[in-house]
């Protein structure tokens, strides 16, 4: 029997969603999920945002199922349409906590009996040999923290790419004049064939970030100030609040 839920969005929280679906599947009563995406809720974002004002479109929607289709633990996927379902993982945004605070994963284990070790990997992927060696940064405008400046990646230039969209692209090349490649992934498994073959990925609080720690590579973090509630749980992922760590953490990275 398999376990039907919907989720209208964002990225990073359908992603975030998922080791409270694996806890509820290692119980034996269900044996796959079908995820159900619904789009163009609306919502409020604090900042900048590329979707607007709704949580997820279908272009966004289309994209993400490109690679849940491919999980393991997916039977099936896809917009929702009516379907039958037994979880809406909307429901946590009514919990009465206050969302700056905590850890977004863990959000979903209050809706109900469900436990996973956030430090094991949630999301697989293929290769792509083009990002090898290659430093993958983003750094969405919603989660900067103002403290932190990327301006001596300048120095790593020739193994730096810029993954986002063309507006945090510009900022960034502003910063970092020497970086020249920029990529705009048509997909989310693309995007994941590349984490899986880059050397390291460096960025703020954002759906790359959470796809990074939902596939445990090597990463590091510039942790926010006013909602600190995205952060790693393995011994190879690092965040950092203050420049001089944040540099030598990278460093640490780009070394090993």
């Amino acid at each position: 029997m398999n376990l039907n839920v919907s989720h209208s969005g964002n990225i990073g929280d359908i992603l975030y969603s998922i080791p409270f679906l694996l806890g509820i599947l290692e119980k034996k009563k269900y044996t796959k999920i079908n995820y159900y995406l619904r789009t163009n809720v609306p919502c409020y974002y604090s900042g900048p945002h590329p979707l607007g004002n709704v949580l997820l479109n279908i272009e966004y929607a289309k994209s993400a199922l490109t690679l849940l289709k491919i999980q393991p633990y997916i039977n099936e996927c896809g917009i929702y349409t009516n379907q039958t379902i037994q979880i809406n993982l909307d429901e946590f945004r009514k919990l009465p906590i206050r969302f700056q605070t905590g850890v977004i994963p863990r959000w979903y284990f209050w809706l109900g009996d469900s436990e996973y070790d956030l430090s094991k990997s949630w999301i697989t992927a293929g290769k792509d040999e083009r990002y090898a060696g290659k430093i993958l940064v983003s750094r969405t405008q919603r989660h900067t923290n103002p403290g932190i400046s990327y301006s001596f990646i300048n120095e790593y230039a020739k193994d730096v790419v810029f993954i986002g969209v063309e507006d945090e692209w510009k900022i960034f090349n502003k910063e970092c004049p020497g970086c020249k490649e920029w990529v705009k992934f048509s997909s989310l498994l693309d995007m994941a064939n590349a984490y899986n073959s880059c050397k390291f990925f460096v960025g703020n609080q954002g759906m790359p970030y959470t796809l990074a720690e939902s596939m445990k590579i090597n990463r590091l973090l510039e942790a926010n100030l006013e909602a600190p509630n995205n952060i790693p749980f393995s011994n190879n992922g690092m965040d950092a609040l203050f420049q001089k760590p944040f540099e030598k953490k990278f460093k640490r990275l780009y070394d090993a």
